[in-house]
């Protein structure tokens, strides 16, 4: 991950695994009244991948900020994001046992189209996080979507 390419951008979430070396980046490119239009960036175990243009309403952001603070008072449970195009992008954080670990499961697909064949293109990751970064992450995503309203 380009540092210089992150810090140039209006970032939504930056999420960093326990390895060290997966992630998921989040930055809006565009909004409006309804909601934002953003890019999402994803490293894990070898696999990388950049989608832009996917939408999601501020509605749905709210939600799950709403799941994502439960989430974290309670250590148990899951919050999911989703895109307003079913199936083009799905992000859950999860905490997955009693001790409170966490795992975030990326879902991406794109749709290519060749003569009158559709062709999903699709990318599922999924990696642990330090469950103590979740406060931070909710605090910064939170801060970030006000300030796009």
């Amino acid at each position: 991950m380009n540092k210089r390419d992150w810090e140039g951008q209006r970032n939504l979430l930056l999420i960093k695994g326990e390895d060290g070396q997966s992630y998921v980046k989040i930055y809006a490119d565009k909004e409006d009244d309804m909601g934002v239009r953003f890019t999402v960036e994803t490293r894990c175990r070898g696999f990388s991948s950049t989608l832009a243009g996917i939408y999601i309403f501020f509605d749905d952001l709210s939600d799950f900020i709403s799941e994502f603070q439960t989430l974290e008072n309670e250590r148990r449970g899951e919050a999911r994001l989703r895109s307003a195009s079913p199936d083009e992008f799905e992000l859950l954080v999860r905490i997955i046992d009693r001790a409170g670990h966490g795992l975030i499961s990326l879902r991406l697909q794109d749709l290519s189209y060749v003569e009158i064949a559709v062709i999903p293109c699709t990318l599922e990751v999924a990696f642990s996080i330090d469950p103590t970064t979740l406060p931070f992450i909710l605090q910064k995503l939170t801060r970030q979507v006000q300030e796009l309203r």
